[in-house]
């Protein structure tokens, strides 16, 4: 029951996650990866502790989600400058070689 409580868990944040940043993705990178982590591991630790045999309280939900957000967000900052530095910079035509 724990297997099957972490791998449904797992798939539909991920589904969650992967419709939230496509769409905001378009609007900007940085607020579409920090959010739709957000929403992903908000999702998944819910769904998770619900359907799991592990009998948690809802303050430890929220102290887990807590917790995964605030250690996704450096990361995902980072991630999306990353990202943004790589999609400004300008794209050099190829030299022809004779």
């Amino acid at each position: 029951r724990l297997a099957l409580a972490s791998g449904l868990a797992f798939a539909l944040s991920e589904l969650a996650d992967f419709y939230v940043y496509t769409q905001l993705r378009k609007r900007s990178v940085l607020a579409a990866v920090l959010v739709s982590g957000a929403v992903g591991a908000t999702i998944e630790t819910a769904l998770f502790l619900w359907l799991s045999p592990i009998d948690l309280t809802w303050p430890t939900l929220a102290g887990q989600v807590l917790v995964k957000v605030v250690l996704l967000a450096p990361v995902a900052w980072l991630a999306a400058r990353g990202i943004n530095r790589i999609r400004s910079r300008p794209v050099r035509p190829a030299v022809a070689v004779a």
